[in-house]
């Protein structure tokens, strides 16, 4: 029996596992049959050219690139896309918001998260597809069902991009449980797994009071605790986030004050990491330490 054939039966045994731990009482959802993905080569040799990255706020947090990249040209989608465009200026990337998929409770909300999310994005002419999930199944319910969520995944990946190589990039946000069962999956549907959990440390984390310019403008708003607009365009902010004051100086193009709220919104394309959360997202150092692990497991 060949190592595929015997990937697809093992991969088979899992959902069946799967299906019977799954409690939900949608019957008419069911759960596909494994089948293992393809058995493309991409490397530096033979790089890829039609690229889908299906992703959470690490791929579009901001709004069109990763959260916290001090600009777009930071994250770690444009730091490998670049690196397929130099070998293979003709390789087309593309970004796949697929977060939904993460906290899907319920067969029926999976199924219909992929359906509206990831389907539409694949097809039998993609050669990689990149998976970037997982952050953001945390709550005890969600790492319950992870089995199912990360089956489901992967059926309409190997599914709907039969002739892709994919590879599962996990998790920034990790712990002990979710690797274990993201390496038993990947294993079961022969997908690579390019685990980051390593890399999660203070260093490659921004910070509050990080600022990211962004390609185009938009209307911002920040709660301060005092402003000052020096000139046209140079606007002083102080704010509080858990308790601590931050200063940051920023450019902008117009600004409008609600002082009853003591809320500044503001028009430009810089903006100011504010919330404590996202200042655990990777940093610059970060995004290109991600970028470096998926690209060396490439064979770039």
């Amino acid at each position: 029996m060949s190592v595929k054939h015997k990937r697809t039966l093992f991969g088979i045994f899992l959902l069946l596992l799967v299906a019977c731990a799954d409690d939900t009482s949608n019957s008419q959802v069911v759960l596909h049959t494994s089948k293992a993905c393809a058995d493309r080569v991409i490397d530096r040799n033979h790089p890829p050219s039609n690229v889908v990255v299906l992703g959470n706020s690490l791929l579009l947090g901001n709004g069109g690139f990763g959260l916290a990249a001090s600009d777009s040209s930071k994250d770690y989608f444009s730091r490998v896309d670049s690196v397929f465009r130099g070998l293979n200026p003709d390789c087309v990337g593309k970004r796949v918001m697929a977060k939904h998929t993460e906290n899907s409770l319920n067969n029926a909300d999976l199924y219909s998260s992929i359906t509206d999310n990831i389907s539409p994005s694949l097809s039998d002419s993609n050669d990689l597809v990149i998976i970037q999930l997982g952050d953001n199944i945390d709550t005890g319910e969600e790492v319950d069902r992870m089995k199912i969520t990360v089956a489901a995944i992967m059926d309409t990946v190997c599914s709907k991009a039969p002739n892709a190589k994919v590879v599962w990039v996990g998790e920034w946000y990790s712990n002990e449980r979710k690797q274990k069962i993201l390496r038993q999956m990947t294993e079961a549907y022969g997908i690579q797994f390019i685990d980051i959990s390593d890399l999660n440390v203070e260093e490659n984390q921004a910070r509050v009071g990080d600022i990211i310019e962004y390609p185009d403008v938009r209307q911002q708003s920040i709660k301060y605790e005092e402003y000052h607009v020096y000139g046209e365009d140079t606007l002083f902010v102080a704010f509080k986030e858990d308790g601590k004051l931050y200063q940051t100086v920023i450019f902008i193009l117009d600004h409008f004050d609600i002082p009853e709220w003591k809320q500044l919104d503001y028009v430009g394309n810089m903006g100011i990491i504010t919330d404590s959360f996202a200042a655990t997202h990777p940093n610059d150092q970060g995004f290109k330490l991600i970028a470096d692990r998926i690209l060396d497991g490439l064979g770039f």
